[in-house]
Formats: structure tokens, sequence, C-alpha cells
């Protein structure tokens, strides 16, 4: 073997001293971050029932934070959750028919709001409805720090209303500081004008043992008409007219050829509906067949020439409902000690919406019977009527009451809710409690105007002078 020579063995001594010198400083290194430690002030487990466990669970769970609700600059929490695949945007507080008088329900899995089930922090909200289902739009939403999906086997531990699922809204109770949210926005066509304006204030106290928030909300909603856009505009096509129309009985039809003669067809039905024109001729729903156009029948929009007649009724109804809210929550909390924690919290909300249909239709079952003998009979219908085997029997008469202007009802809802409680751990244990109580109530006033009493029009028809001295 071949010595090393003098410089050769310097050399390599430098070298492993160069190496024993890393290895130590990165051992040193290492034990220098083994010995840092993270100091936590507080872990926070969200859910009532629910884990927060996105990745591990036995049901699909899926968490929508405070930054996606910021992005989507939604007025209405509804319009938000709506947007997810697992909710059915069903009746939501924009509805007009069916109307939900503004309420903002969640529908899981199509399975209906009742059986959707809405928690705040792990604990049920008070329904707004009188089948258990309640309106999201109580939350507010500038506190909303995530809210918690599951969609599925929820029913196991909440009962039947969470068949379709739980959703749970977790909300910051650790607020300190001022916040003021405000959003305003418009349709590309300068209506249906939304704003929302929010003041949050909170804070420590007690060497940040207590925390206590405050956050008032206002906002509002513009209404849209049906009218208002060309895809809305002409809609819902019904048969009864303002005009008013006449089907016969199928025991006791007009002769065939008075009808067919009248409108010169002689494929007609006899048992279709006859309208009435304003210069008291008559015209035949099948076909249009006589129709004519006037200032009297409005918003006539599904009629074309040769085609069924059908009554416009969806123009004047609402397209996106009005809506004025006021919403108030609250909460506190104070830490006793590790072991007794006192929290509680309150909202109110009041608010106000509206709903307008077609003026009131009175057909089929909830048409009238008018007697044979009644003095407004025009005469072409009169001949029509003394064709029958039996002249002298009533008819059905249909009408939709455009001169009273649609069905208008308005809704007025108050509603509040408090929670009190007392959680923490059971002393030399791994045990936690909460207990807590709630008391919720709802209120509400429903004003309806436009609406037809059937009896009083039926009077009238019966009468011998046909409601005219009744009238004066």
């Amino acid at each position: 073997m071949k010595s090393l020579s003098k410089r050769e063995h310097l050399l390599a001594t430098s070298m492993i001293a160069g190496f024993t010198m890393l290895a130590g400083a990165g051992i040193a290194q290492a034990q220098e971050q083994t010995e840092e430690t993270t100091e936590v002030s507080q872990i926070v487990v969200t859910g009532s029932r629910i884990a927060r466990q996105d990745y591990k669970s036995a049901s699909p769970i899926v968490t929508v934070d405070a930054q996606d609700i910021q992005a989507t600059g939604s007025v209405t929490i509804d319009s938000l959750m709506n947007d997810l695949p697992q909710f059915t945007p069903s009746i939501s507080s924009t509805s007009n028919n069916p109307s939900n008088g503004g309420q903002a329900n969640l529908d899981l899995r199509s399975l209906s709001p009742k059986r959707t089930l809405v928690l705040v922090n792990g604990r049920r909200l008070v329904p707004s409805n009188s089948d258990g289902s309640a309106d999201v739009n109580l939350i507010p939403a500038a506190l909303i720090r995530s809210v918690e999906t599951i969609s599925g086997g929820a029913s196991a531990a909440y009962g039947s209303d969470a068949i379709g699922g739980v959703a749970n809204f977790i909300l910051n109770d650790q607020f300190e500081g001022a916040q003021i949210d405000a959003q305003y926005g418009q349709t590309d066509r300068s209506d249906g004008t939304t704003q929302s304006y929010t003041l949050t204030v909170g804070g420590n106290f007690a060497d940040d043992r207590g925390n206590a928030v405050l956050s008032i909300n206002r906002s509002t909603r513009d209404l849209i008409f049906n009218s208002a856009r060309d895809f809305a505009a002409v809609s819902g096509g019904s048969g009864t007219t303002p005009m008013g129309s006449v089907v016969f009985d199928s025991t006791n039809l007009p002769t065939e050829q008075s009808i067919r003669d009248y409108f010169g067809d002689q494929t007609l039905s006899l048992t279709g509906a006859f309208g009435f024109n304003n210069d008291g001729s008559m015209f035949s729903h099948a076909k249009a067949l006589n129709f004519k156009p006037s200032e009297g029948i409005q918003y006539t929009g599904f009629y074309t020439p040769g085609s069924t007649y059908a009554f416009n009724t969806g123009a004047l109804n609402y397209l996106s409902l009005p809506m004025e809210r006021w919403n108030v929550y609250t909460s506190g909390k104070y830490k006793l000690n590790n072991n007794v924690e006192f929290y509680g919290d309150a909202m109110f909300n009041q608010y106000t919406a509206s709903q307008e249909l077609a003026a009131t239709p009175a057909a089929s079952t909830t048409g009238f019977r008018a007697p044979s003998t009644n003095p407004f009979i025009p005469t072409a219908l009169k001949a029509f009527l003394d064709s029958r085997a039996d002249p002298n029997a009533s008819f059905q008469f249909n009408k939709r009451f455009t001169d009273l202007g649609g069905r208008h009802a308005e809704y007025d809802y108050s509603v509040y809710q408090l929670t009190g409680g007392v959680r923490g751990q059971v002393p030399h244990s791994s045990w936690t409690y909460d207990l807590y109580a709630q008391y919720g109530r709802v209120s509400n006033i429903e004003t309806q105007t436009g609406n037809v009493s059937r009896s009083s029009v039926q009077t009238l028809l019966d009468a011998a002078d046909g409601g005219a001295s009744i009238c004066e």
C-alpha cells in the first residue's frame, strides 16, 4: 500500500474535521428545531354531531367558507347555497308563484325544505313555517365563518327532518374590531335594485376570557314584473278571460248546426269554451274563431289568428319579489375557568315581502251557474241557449275579474330566537358537556287584496234583474 504524503495527510484531516463540524451543526440545528414549539391558544371543533372531516367521513361533507360567500356578492344566503349541486333551487325568497312570502329555504336532494335541517353553531334554527322549515336569511351573513353540508345519513342522528341532509352554519364567536359591509347591484336593465348594509362590532374582554359581538343588517330588493322581460311577458296562458266565457253542459248542448253556422266551421266541437267580444258577439276559444281584439280585453298576448285563444295571465306577475329586511344578531361568551364557559346569543329579524298574481279566475268547479233568464245575456248566446233540449236550464259561466286588479298579498314577518348555555370539560376526564336552552317565536301577518266573494257574485247572477238593484 502506498503511504500518504504529509500534504495528503493534512488534506484528509481537514476534510474529516469539516464533515464533523457540518454534522455537528446539522444535529444542533435539528435539536433546536425539535425544541421549538408552537403555542395554540384554542382549538375549535365546529358542528354538533357533524364532524368537520371533509376528507374522512362516512357521509360526504361539503364546506363553504367566508371567502366563498364574499366572492359571490350575494345579498341573500340562499342564492349562494343554491349554486351547490346538492341543493335544489326550488322555492326561494324571489319566488312569486308559488310564493314563499319572501323566505329562503334550503332543499337538499329535492326532498323538500321540511326535510332539510338547518343548524347554527350546531343548534337548530327556529322554524319560520308551520311545516318546520327554516328561513336561512335569519342568519347574519357577515359573521358566517363556514357552512358545513352533509347530504346523507343525517336522519340517523337528527330524525325525519334531516332526511334530505343538514346545513350547519358556523358563526364567528371571536370577532374583534368593527366592520362595515355594503353591497349595491342592479340588473343589466337598470332595475331589480338590491342593497345590503351591515355594521358589525365586537371584541374580547376580561383578559380575553370573554367576547361579545353585535351585527345589524339592512337589506332591500326592488320588484320586477314579468312584463319587463321578453321571456316572461307572455306566459301563463289561460282560457279564463276577462270578458267571460261559456261552457255548455255535455248533457244539454245547443244544436250542432247553430254553433257551426255561427262560427263558419263545420268541425267545431260543441263542448269547448266560447267567449264574449266587447260588442256582445261570441268567439270560439278553439281556433280563435270570430275573436275581435279590443282595448277592453287587456294583455291578450297569446292570441294569434287561427290558434286556440288563451288569456295572458303572466304579464303583471312579479318576476322578482320586493323585500325589505332588518336583521339584528348579538352573542357573547365568558370563560369562567378551564371547565366552565357561559355563552348566549339572540337574533331578531323583521321583514316584509309581497306577491302579485293575475286577477282572480273563476272556472270549472269555482265557476258560476248563470240562469238562462239573466237580462244581461247577449243575443248570440241567447240563441244558443234556446236551441238546447232544455232551454230554461242554467249554464256554466267562467270569468277572470281583471276589474279588481291582481291578487296581491303582503307578508310581514317578525322572528326572534334566544339561546343560553354553559359548556366545558368534566374535571379529571376527557368528557365534555354542553347544556343549553333555546326559545324562538315567529309572527306572520298576511294581508290579501283582489280576491272575489264567490257567493256574492252568484247572488248577483241569480237576481231577476241581474243584480242591478243590489248594486245600486
